[in-house]
């Protein structure tokens, strides 16, 4: 088993390669199906506007786990699902739902690794910075080969891409995340108890 900052940096990794494809291509996907730049911009936008609600609401539901690991694992399955529900052909509004559960959960992945990397880092003793570096590298060779994939073939591809991603996320979390607790002293935290860290 490599070591836990290769493994953090391998997990960033999964999360960022697909966030590496989706974020400049995905549009092409919609276009494709007939979506005008607003109705586009529209499905983008609304999950980043909406971020100021759901991601605290989501932080506080993730701190209701006994592991810190488990909620990204359920995140990245949601991800995928709802990837795949986004091939069904039901237009802009099924769309817009769909891809609004999808882009909130994942973009909640992220700052939630975070966490348990910079507690981990502070802990074991290593810089944070190599394994979000290594998270990083892999955005940029992402978005330069799903690039060199939607310039040759279909834009499905990228959907394609961004399924397998979001999966390889929710396994890579069980697989390479440390089974951290969320509370020192292990158990679950009560409701009371996560609001008051939202203060």
């Amino acid at each position: 088993m490599p070591s836990l900052p290769v493994r953090l940096g391998l997990f960033y990794s999964a999360i960022f390669i697909g966030l590496g494809a989706s974020a400049p291509y995905i549009p092409i996907w919609f276009a494709e199906r007939g979506l005008s730049g607003a109705q586009i911009g529209l499905i983008l936008s609304a999950p980043m506007m909406a971020r100021m609600i759901t991601a605290p609401a989501i932080g506080v539901w993730a701190d209701s786990f006994a592991l810190r690991r488990t909620p990204l694992i359920l995140m990245g399955a949601v991800a995928a699902a709802c990837y795949v529900l986004l091939a069904a052909p039901f237009g802009f509004l099924w769309w817009f739902v769909v891809w609004f559960v999808a882009a909130s959960a994942l973009s909640t992945v992220s700052p939630l690794t975070d966490v348990i990397a910079l507690a981990r880092a502070r802990r074991d003793g290593f810089n944070y910075g190599w394994p979000r570096g290594i998270g990083s590298a892999a955005y940029i060779l992402a978005n330069v080969a799903a690039g060199a994939l939607v310039t040759r073939g279909s834009p499905d591809l990228v959907l394609i891409w961004i399924i397998v991603s979001a999966g390889l996320a929710a396994v890579s979390a069980r697989v390479l995340l440390p089974p951290d607790p969320v509370r020192e002293e292990g158990g679950r935290a009560s409701l009371a108890e996560r609001l008051a860290g939202l203060r």
